[in-house]
């Protein structure tokens, strides 16, 4: 869905196939320092919405991260990559997004991402992962809706003293 094969390959994504589900999807490794300490299917087209036994509209998710916590604490999609482009270019600068989408749109454009995995996600561990790094100033660039403004405050609330924080408010944008 408009992200090149030749990033995935980069940020080492690889075709499943589901067999409960009889269905591909992309399976995106969180590596951080080289481990693997989770993971998210994504799905290769957009599922589309259905009404279940009870009468519900139901929007099935584009993503589905693998169970346990590790998401909360070390869940930080593309650490790897985004830290070796953002030393390869000399930088102590990291983008943080609310999905996997909008990382790799970045990465695209070899901007230093990493996908937090929601909003509510952020906790000292993973700050403390990206110091580890060299990190010293976060972008904040997560979505301009409710969540992403409560998600932003969170963040900064969290990570007080820890970073320099330039934050794109696109709540605040009108469309």
């Amino acid at each position: 869905r408009d992200i090149k094969y030749s990033l995935l390959r980069k940020v080492g994504a690889k075709a499943a196939y589901d067999r409960t589900r009889r269905k591909w999807f992309i399976y995106l490794t969180c590596l951080i320092n080289n481990v693997e300490v989770g993971h998210v299917k994504a799905e290769i087209e957009k599922p589309k919405p259905y009404v279940n036994k009870k009468g519900h509209n139901v929007k099935p998710p584009s993503y589905v991260n693998s169970p346990g916590v590790w998401s909360k604490f070390k869940g930080l999609l593309f650490y790897d990559y985004a830290v070796n482009l953002m030393h390869e270019r000399d930088l102590k600068t990291m983008v943080l997004v609310e999905g996997p989408r909008d990382a790799l749109r970045l990465l695209s454009y070899n901007i230093p991402c990493v996908c937090i995995l929601g909003t509510h996600s952020w906790t000292a561990q993973k700050s403390e992962v990206l110091e580890f790094a060299g990190v010293e100033r976060l972008v904040l660039l997560l979505d301009g809706d409710e969540a992403g403004e409560q998600g932003t405050t969170h963040i900064l609330d969290q990570s007080q003293g820890a970073f320099k924080f330039k934050v794109v408010k696109l709540w605040t944008y009108k469309i």
